[in-house]
């Protein structure tokens, strides 16, 4: 078997065995796995998630966060078309029905921040991956599209984000990680961790002016942060060149070479505040799992795609799985613990998906 299908395959078949996915979707997707060995951070995650399953050895997350949910439900569905195989693609329509009628997260054209939160938490960044999703699904799985109204959703979410994002794109107050401009919306929209999926929706509700204006500010303030944001920043710059605006294309070919530029080891440094620093240390929550699906889309980017995705399957664990950090120097899974980075984290979404659906990426 060809090896990124079967890297594909175990990573499909890690959802469907290692606890995170119950019921072939029917339940949702927990957020991630936690290993608890020798984890530093354990205390910090009882404090700040409810809703853990106690293992040996290991902790689930329980929260059905609406992006982890999509990420996954899309990753099914798309494999369930390539491989021709009716489970997969059932399993991702478990998952949506799931989202649409067994929980209450939508509201006001917006994704509350998992099924069991109480109160209102609405991200940005988790908001614009899922309304990107929707429409992308919508778009491409039209009888879906019927059932979930994926696309209107998807756009009323996208334009919503979209004014936020604009509101705040030229304001005085400092950039500051953990300090959000919003009443309504969480975390920091002139940062591409939490712009960028805004971003990718707009582009795929047809709406490209905002997102011109995003980057035509980053062009000028991107320089003051981490790599992590420019490996986010690279997704929706490729991203609208392949839809077509060339302004943004020209961009998408900037912040390349810029991170090319500052790749150590082989790899972008792992730079991000919520991980472990360190030049040799593959950061595949925050870095290196968004540097993929960028290099997929942008132009010029295929033979660093290759390399990358490669490296992937290369470090992917025996269950399927890849953890949150890989220090390339020992070859381990290692390089510390924080609360929501790190080692020991292995999540669903953000990790597992996106690097699994790049292995669908011809």
């Amino acid at each position: 078997m060809d090896k990124v299908i079967c890297s594909l395959e175990k990573s499909l078949s890690w959802f469907l065995n290692s606890g995170v996915m119950p019921d072939e979707g029917k339940n949702g997707v927990a957020e991630r796995i936690i290993l608890t060995r020798s984890n530093p951070a354990l205390e910090k995650v009882r404090d700040n998630f409810s809703g853990l399953t106690e293992g040996d050895g290991f902790w689930i997350v329980e929260n059905r966060r609406a992006d982890c949910c999509f990420e996954t439900a899309l990753l099914f569905l798309l494999a369930g078309r390539k491989l021709g195989n009716k489970f997969y693609t059932s399993t991702g329509e478990n998952i949506l029905e799931y989202l649409f009628e067994k929980t209450t997260m939508f509201q006001e054209n917006l994704w509350n921040w998992h099924a069991k939160m109480e109160s209102r938490a609405f991200w940005y960044d988790d908001n614009g991956w899922v309304a990107a999703i929707e429409l992308f699904i919508g778009q491409n799985f039209p009888e879906l599209d019927k059932k979930y109204d994926l696309i209107a959703r998807g756009r009323k979410s996208a334009l919503l984000l979209g004014g936020s994002l604009l509101k705040h794109l030229n304001s005085s107050r400092p950039v500051k990680h953990g300090s959000w401009p919003d009443e309504l919306l969480w975390g920091e929209p002139r940062q591409p961790h939490w712009g960028t999926p805004v971003c990718v929706a707009l582009m795929l509700a047809g709406e490209f002016d905002i997102v011109r204006q995003y980057h035509q500010w980053g062009a000028g303030n991107w320089h003051r942060f981490g790599i992590s944001e420019w490996a986010y920043a690279l997704i929706s710059s490729a991203a609208g060149g392949k839809l077509g605006d060339e302004y943004l294309k020209a961009e998408s070919l900037k912040i390349f070479d810029y991170l090319k530029k500052h790749e150590k080891n082989g790899i972008l440094p792992s730079e991000h505040c919520e991980a472990p620093a360190g030049e040799a240390l593959a950061d595949l929550i925050y870095t290196l799992n968004w540097y993929l699906p960028g290099l997929s889309l942008v132009d010029g980017g295929r033979e660093d795609f290759c390399r990358l995705r490669d490296f992937m399957i290369s470090i992917q664990n025996p269950d399927g799985s890849w953890q949150g950090m890989y220090d390339i120097t020992g070859g381990t899974w290692s390089g510390g613990d924080l609360f929501e980075g790190g080692a020991n984290s292995i999540y669903t979404g953000w990790t597992n998906a996106v690097i699994a659906l790049c292995m669908l990426f011809d």
